[in-house]
């Protein structure tokens, strides 16, 4: 039996319908599990396009954007690093 629990604060700001998909997909009978097709007409999805994100949302996703791109900056210095002591 899966057991699993949205724990505060970091799902306090997810709507229900968001869980909603996360439950089917986390549903342990393949044959009642969400396939891809379900999650893409789930009602979440559909209205994702149309939907305004809360502005702490918008500046999560800016502050993972940003660890992201430092991150591959500092594994071009390793690459470009690695690359000038092996000549």
């Amino acid at each position: 039996k899966a057991q699993y629990d949205f724990p505060s604060p970091w799902w306090d700001e997810i709507s229900k319908d968001a869980k909603d998909v996360v439950k089917k997909l986390l549903e342990l009978d393949p044959k009642k599990r969400y396939t891809a097709v379900q999650v893409m007409q789930h009602g979440w999805i559909q209205n994702a396009s149309t939907a305004k994100l809360p502005a702490s949302n918008i500046k999560k996703l800016r502050g993972f954007q940003a660890s992201r791109k430092m991150k591959k900056a500092g594994q071009v210095i390793m690459a470009a690093r690695k690359l000038a002591q092996g000549f």
